[in-house]
């Protein structure tokens, strides 16, 4: 199964993720660190508005390998160079190392939903979180909901209103602002009820991403 993340910047997408990965044994993939090189004379943010700043050949190749049972290393970016990769990743070395997983990966990125031919299970994700708590994210301080725009164009890619409009195609809206329990017992309830509908109609086809083995626990505690 491939769960796919969207959302703003500092919404909880990644941390959501991780949670993914500790309690439930999915493997986070973390897109951002997918980010192709910043073409010269670009500014950065401008770079990264849509979905052709990833390199999904390179992050298409590492999940092959993860589904082949190999351990994987994603790409190390030096954001402070403008993304210049300081390795590509891969078997040998990297950034964050990603182990192979029978229930599936997690793929947080604002873009994360224009993955090429995702395959048969996915399960898509928004982390719906207001501007005010985003920008207070971004800015370190307390922030009025008046100046929220305008913390939010100063440091966001022009068209940050356009990455809200994924949550049209989302299977599940998640609040970015509610404990992590909370977020988590949702996303299980949602998720097994899901499965459990797809099972009846048909039989579930494998994915190149990998299946699910079985389903996430419901427990509160999660």
């Amino acid at each position: 199964m491939l769960v796919l993340i969207s959302g703003l910047p500092r919404a909880g997408k990644s941390s959501f993720a991780d949670r993914l990965e500790r309690e439930q044994g999915f493997t986070h993939v973390p897109l951002d660190r997918y980010i192709k090189e910043v073409s010269t004379g670009m500014a950065f943010l401008d770079w990264v508005a849509t979905p052709a700043c990833i390199d999904w050949t390179l992050l298409g190749l590492h999940l092959d390998h993860l589904r082949q049972g190999r351990s994987c290393f994603a790409p190390q970016p030096d954001w402070q160079k403008g993304g210049k990769r300081v390795s590509q990743g891969g078997l040998e070395c990297g950034g964050r190392r990603m182990s192979p997983s029978t229930y599936g990966y997690v793929i947080p990125g604002c873009h994360a939903y224009r993955i090429p031919e995702p395959g048969a299970h996915v399960y898509k994700i928004f982390m719906q979180t207001p501007h005010g708590v985003i920008a207070e994210r971004i800015s370190r301080r307390s922030v009025s909901e008046s100046e929220a725009p305008d913390i939010l164009d100063q440091n966001l890619s022009k068209n940050w209103r356009t990455i809200e409009a994924y949550a049209e195609e989302a299977d599940l809206i998640l609040s970015g602002t509610v404990s992590p329990s909370s977020q988590m017992k949702k996303f299980c309830c949602r998720l097994s009820a899901a499965t459990l509908a797809r099972n009846l109609i048909r039989p579930a086809p494998r994915s190149r991403f990998g299946s699910v083995s079985r389903l996430p626990s419901t427990s509160p505690s999660s």
